[in-house]
């Protein structure tokens, strides 16, 4: 029987460890699907994760099910997902986002709106992007990664999360 103990938990801790940017240990961006996370698997997760292939190809070994992701496909990864491992073309480049349950709680809108996407989430994780899409969830990336890592004022909370309340919905859309 496996228990947590059997695996890395991608945390806040290990999410510190890989050096990423945060928003006080709840938001966390990534612009890669880097060595240094592929060496932290197998993982169980412990808060989504939005990934957006940007360019080549990554597979990603999650729940003893493969899940390819190329160019504008973007992959959501829900709490306690075993992510096994990671396997990345040699051009690949993506976006990833992890969300910890405390945001989550204040970004998700009403959970009766979504709850039937979040169960198609759970059966097909993936999601085919038009270019403009694609686009725009980038743009949202750049915005919170330039917001994370500069913004210090007393609503610098408030206005990520309601950037990935807006980012939610367009996905939702």
């Amino acid at each position: 029987m496996l228990d947590d103990n059997t695996f890395n938990l991608i945390s806040d801790s290990t999410l510190s460890e890989l050096g990423k940017d945060s928003l006080d240990n709840e938001v966390w961006i990534f612009d890669y699907f880097g060595k240094d996370i592929r060496e932290k698997c197998p993982m169980k997760l412990q808060m989504p994760i939005f990934a957006i292939c940007v360019k080549g190809s990554v597979t990603l070994h999650v729940n003893l099910n493969d899940y390819t992701i190329t160019q504008n496909c973007l992959i959501i990864l829900s709490p306690e997902s075993i992510l096994q491992g990671i396997t990345a073309s040699d051009d690949a480049k993506g976006l990833l986002l992890g969300v910890g349950r405390k945001s989550t709680d204040d970004i998700i809108p009403d959970i009766h709106t979504i709850l039937p996407m979040i169960i198609e989430w759970k059966a097909s994780p993936i999601i085919s992007l038009s270019e403009d899409d694609s686009q725009c969830l980038q743009e949202f990336h750049a915005l919170l990664w330039k917001l994370i890592k500069t913004e210090k004022g007393p609503y610098r909370r408030h206005i990520v999360h309601n950037i990935l309340r807006a980012m939610l919905y367009k996905v939702l859309d």
